[in-house]
């Protein structure tokens, strides 16, 4: 037979296995972070890249689903599947540490950003995104979004994806004459 006191030793030991099963039970999955830019493929007429004073890429549609074209660095029919995938990747751009608040005379490069992303969507609203300088170990850059004093980190591999679409613009392939298997001779 089991006394009393063993009785209420038993009972807090269950107590306590009850509490640490309770508070170590499964959560819901959180929230989504929310992404840094929303401009996706779907949405999106208008995408700019600039790298200030040296490069700008200007691309416009009249409507989603309508054909992309590149306006600067010179007029051309966009290819769709990049501009997609360059669209998802900035979409899909989330950041890896915030500052929320900056130290004051920090400028983390944004006095001169190495680069600037704009983008325009269907329904009127604009974002954009100036890229400041890399991180100490160069792995990332600060970046941070018009109207916000919150620094934001990505990525610099997605830097690097928005640097080769200005460097070499998303145009659309030229169609090669049928049965060509090399240059079209010369007249």
């Amino acid at each position: 037979m089991i006394n009393w006191k063993t009785g209420l030793v038993l009972l807090a030991v269950l107590a306590g296995l009850a509490l640490y099963a309770y508070q170590t039970r499964p959560q819901g999955s959180p929230a989504p972070a929310a992404t840094l830019v929303p401009c996706g493929a779907a949405d999106t007429l208008e995408l700019r890249l600039e790298q200030p004073g040296v490069a700008v890429l200007d691309l416009q549609r009249a409507a989603p689903g309508a054909d992309w074209q590149i306006l600067l660095p010179a007029p051309g029919a966009a290819d769709a599947a990049a501009l997609d995938s360059l669209l998802g990747g900035l979409q899909s751009t989330l950041p890896t540490a915030t500052i929320g608040q900056p130290p004051s005379g920090s400028s983390y490069g944004f006095d001169r950003p190495s680069l600037r992303v704009s983008c325009r969507l269907s329904g009127g609203r604009s974002y954009t995104l100036s890229i400041g300088d890399k991180t100490f170990d160069g792995s990332s850059y600060y970046v941070r979004l018009s109207g916000q004093s919150r620094v934001e980190v990505i990525s610099a591999g997605e830097v690097d994806q928005l640097n080769q679409a200005l460097a070499k613009p998303p145009y659309r392939p030229s169609p090669s004459p049928a049965g060509s298997t090399g240059p079209s001779p010369t007249t």
